[in-house]
């Protein structure tokens, strides 16, 4: 092999190579949902026989468990870019030590665009959602190292699978309440009659839509007043795209649970006392922990999920649920077609204005008949164990690793 293409020589210890770790870094994550799913990760790249450490930057001690790691480190990695920002002797501390990074993106890019723009040597980025690429090239007009679209995944984390018909919640909801309709509206007034504009058309098409991704609506209609994407900032884009964004999602929880019509459901999450349609078929109980969750989907017959604006990839929620034994319902989208099929795996609805119409029939007949929705979630279950494991995802991981490596050998 020529010189110029050989790797650096790995430490050896008596003619032993030291056994590298895969270090991951926990970072703060509302109801710890990204903290659990290091915790998962970790555990299956130990499946995969890695060696792993886990940092949490919450811990005060954070720095001295970093000096602590021994045998040397394959990569860091992380979700939303926690950690990237560890600095040794005003440097990155990745490129000091000259260690890849692997960021997975679990949102829209717009929501974390400092951190995806972070210049490092050597850095692998992953996006749960295929259109975030789409964005991330178009707009930001830099290519960096990019992985394929790496889905969410799960785990089983209940003990034992409970039959369907012995479990006692029938229908559940786990989501928040994030402000009123009206509070999140006055926030879409930016006091400029084209930009005002340009937002609420984006919302009126967004409202419904599960074919196309909410930056490329936003886009069309930005074009179609006069403006143009590339011209705007991208701290303002996601400015911008973060209020619309925050819109529709409370629209789309608001208008889903008023089309229960007087189907009983159990909803998890804070906020809900502001739900203008509160009737008397639901139960609101306060928001619980990822740690939790799991268990209370192990409980549960069928788990209803309210997308959000994210067409082309998979939820936790669905994963979760599936591997915990449940039946899951949610709004058909791309993302979700390509991987469950309806009335097999997963029973969809359509996002629509007349979602009322239909959508309590349709839940009355699921639960109406124990039988095949026991066969439903027992298909979606088998089919995450065979494709939405962590494991898979931890595969992918190491894979794309080392055609990174190729890679940089290559710049």
């Amino acid at each position: 092999m020529h010189p110029a293409l050989k790797s650096p020589q790995k430490p050896v210890v008596q003619g032993k190579k030291l056994s590298q770790k895969i270090v991951l870094v926990k970072g703060g994550s509302q109801y710890d949902v990204l903290r659990i799913f290091i915790d998962h990760l970790a555990e299956a790249f130990q499946e995969l026989g890695e060696n792993i450490a886990v940092i949490d930057l919450n811990q005060e001690s954070y720095i001295e468990d970093l000096k602590k790691i021994s045998g040397g480190i394959k990569f860091f990695i992380s979700f939303n870019g926690n950690g990237l920002s560890l600095m040794c002797h005003d440097k990155p501390l990745y490129d000091v030590i000259k260690v890849p990074v692997v960021s997975w993106f679990v949102d829209h890019p717009f929501y974390h665009w400092d951190r995806i723009t972070y210049a490092l040597e050597q850095r692998l980025v992953f996006f749960s959602n295929q259109n975030s690429f789409d964005f991330y090239f178009s707009y930001l007009r830099k290519p960096a190292t990019v992985g394929d679209c790496l889905q969410l995944a799960g785990r089983q984390v209940v003990k034992e699978i409970v039959p369907i018909a012995e479990r006692p919640y029938d229908l559940v909801f786990f989501g928040s309440c994030l402000s009123s309709l009206k509070e999140a509206e006055e926030k879409l007034d930016y006091g400029n009659k084209i930009l005002n504009t340009v937002v609420w058309d984006t919302v009126e098409r967004g409202k419904f839509e599960t074919e196309r991704e909410l930056h490329q609506i936003f886009f069309e209609c930005m074009e179609a007043a006069g403006l143009y994407p590339l011209e705007l900032s991208p701290e303002k884009m996601g400015c911008l795209l973060s209020d619309i964004d925050r819109y529709i999602r409370i629209y789309r929880r608001n208008h889903v649970l008023k089309a229960l019509g007087d189907c009983p459901i159990t909803i998890f999450g804070n906020g809900w006392e502001q739900f203008e349609h509160r009737t008397g078929n639901m139960t609101f109980l306060p928001a619980v922990s990822f740690t939790e969750t799991p268990h209370i989907m192990g409980q549960s017959k069928v788990v209803l999920n309210i997308m959000p604006n994210n067409r082309a990839g998979i939820h936790e929620r669905l994963t979760y649920a599936m591997h915990q034994g449940a039946a899951c319902l949610s709004e058909d989208i791309p993302g979700l077609r390509s991987e469950f099929q309806h009335g097999k795996h997963i029973f969809n609805f359509q996002m629509s204005p007349d979602l009322a119409d239909t959508f309590s029939d349709q839940i009355r007949t699921i639960l109406g008949d124990l039988d095949p929705l026991q066969q439903v979630a027992d298909a979606g279950r088998n089919l995450v164990n065979e494709k939405h494991h962590w494991r898979h995802r931890a595969q992918v991981i190491i894979d794309a690793l080392e055609v990174h490596k190729v890679a940089m050998l290559l710049k």
